[in-house]
């Protein structure tokens, strides 16, 4: 017997599949007297067969092949690369995805998803491959590239075309992204490894401010390597309880004390005491930003109680807030924090960047929103730096102003610091905010800016747990 796949035609015309098996009839004398066909329409189950493949290998909301395809694709190319070929991996990660899914719902992050990898698609060359990885993360394969300068041309070209507004459900949207570029076989010798070091330039893109590309060097994977490490000792130092407070003070001009800024620092065993300035943004990409910032805001408030209890007079003691933080229940950890401490709410002001409020313009303001009802003082610090527009200060619920210390360096011998400062107080008064500036740390910083205020802050010895600090200047 004889068993195949053949096509058949309907009498329509249409070609179908059919599995036909082919069977020979002999007599007694073992002559053949006959062949017997039988036919099976196959069709379903051809389709059925595709449904899964399709399943197996595509991306079932972009259409996009996925990563299981694109590995098979990319083995395969480099296998049968003729001596001196180069490939080009473009990894590519949507900033703040989990902003849109969060605050607008998944439906509308899937439609973005959508455009998105429409408009890779559109800007790639028909022979590249174009895959969805995960979640908001796609990948770009190109061959034979004449060297990586193209492949920093098509980055610009994908930052470029993604950032600019989309029509999703009615709205204008933009969002940016970062990525990551790998070449082989510099980089790499097998898709693995192409992956690897593309997405460790993917991060490093992140980790430097968003909205842009970099190139991997054998240096990035030796800063990863160490990234780690931190990561590492971070866990351990909250398990050791090696974090500690410091306390910088505000003061009013008459020289009474206005309030305190808690400053969190690492007394490593072995580095001595490190600044934030290390380590907090890999806190952040980590996520160790979240216990981290437990700790810090639950110390901060039970330090102020106690403060108060000695009859310390001050008006608030300030903390920093991640934005990574606001994603996480923040406002039940406030709520729950402020209560087991036995701190008034109205002693306590949390400082957010105006990086991280410009960036998501939709949950922050309900988060806000939800913390001023506990009748916490909310205010924005590093301002200046995140091109804040007035509406948008106008819509959220924020009681100060704190304007970043690059505009305080140099006020002494820039006019244009100065007449940036100006420019803010005058802008603070009209909306009724209050304005402090960060890095006041020279007698002609306080001449000059005592000019301009009311209040200042300087150098204060605190009750036990407290330190000698020199730090920001209130202005209103």
């Amino acid at each position: 017997m004889l068993a195949g796949e053949v096509w058949a035609k309907r009498a329509s015309g249409e070609i179908y599949p059919i599995w036909m098996t082919m069977s020979a009839v002999y007599a007694e004398n073992d002559s053949l007297t006959s062949l017997v066909f039988v036919f099976s329409d196959i069709s379903s189950t051809k389709d059925a067969q595709a449904k899964l493949d399709r399943l197996a290998h595509y991306d079932h909301l972009t259409g996009l092949p996925n990563r299981l395809l694109l590995n098979q694709k990319l083995d395969m190319a480099i296998a049968r690369s003729a001596p001196g070929s180069e490939y080009c991996c473009i990894v590519s990660d949507l900033d703040y995805f989990k902003n849109i899914n969060d605050s607008l719902g998944h439906a509308v992050g899937d439609e973005l998803l959508q455009e998105v990898a429409r408009r890779i698609r559109q800007s790639c060359h028909p022979d590249d491959l174009v895959a969805r990885l995960s979640g908001d993360e796609f990948t770009v394969v190109c061959q034979n590239l004449p060297g990586v300068e193209q492949a920093e041309h098509l980055a610009s070209r994908l930052i470029t075309c993604i950032s600019e507004p989309m029509d999703v459900a009615g709205h204008d949207y933009y969002q940016n992204v970062s990525i990551g570029i790998a070449m082989y076989p510099r980089d790499g010798g097998c898709i693995s490894e192409l992956m690897k070091c593309a997405d460790i330039a993917m991060y490093k893109a992140k980790a430097e401010g968003r909205q842009s590309y970099r190139v991997y060097n054998h240096d990035m994977a030796k800063q990863a390597n160490e990234i780690l490490v931190v990561e590492r000792e971070l866990r351990e130092a909250l398990l050791y309880n090696q974090f500690v407070l410091h306390y910088q003070p505000v003061l009013c001009a008459e020289g009474g004390l206005k309030g305190l800024e808690a400053l969190v620092r690492w007394q490593h065993p072995e580095r001595g005491l490190v600044f934030p300035d290390y380590f907090i943004h890999i806190a952040e990409s980590s996520r160790i930003i979240i216990n981290l910032g437990e700790w810090v805001l639950r110390e901060a408030c039970a330090q102020a109680r106690r403060w108060l209890d000695a009859g310390l007079v001050f008006e608030y003691v300030a903390v920093n807030v991640s934005g990574g933080q606001l994603e996480w229940d923040f406002y039940q950890l406030v709520e729950r924090v402020l209560e087991e401490t036995g701190l008034p709410a109205s002693f306590l002001e949390l400082e957010i960047t105006e990086t991280y409020l410009m960036t998501d313009l939709q949950r922050p303001e309900l988060v806000l929103q939800s913390l001023r009802s506990l009748g916490v003082h909310l205010a924005i610090d590093d301002f200046g730096i995140g091109y804040s527009s007035l509406a948008r200060l106008k819509q959220l619920p924020i009681n100060r102003l704190k304007i970043d210390r690059s505009f305080i360096r140099d006020i002494v011998n820039d006019d244009g610091d100065l007449s940036i400062v100006n420019a803010i107080i005058a802008m603070s008064n009209t909306l009724g905010l209050n304005v402090t500036a960060e890095g006041v740390e020279t007698e002609a910083h306080y001449e000059l800016l005592k000019q301009h205020s009311r209040v200042f802050s300087g150098i204060l010895l605190l009750p036990p747990g407290g330190c000698y600090v020199c730090g920001a200047l209130v202005l209103g």
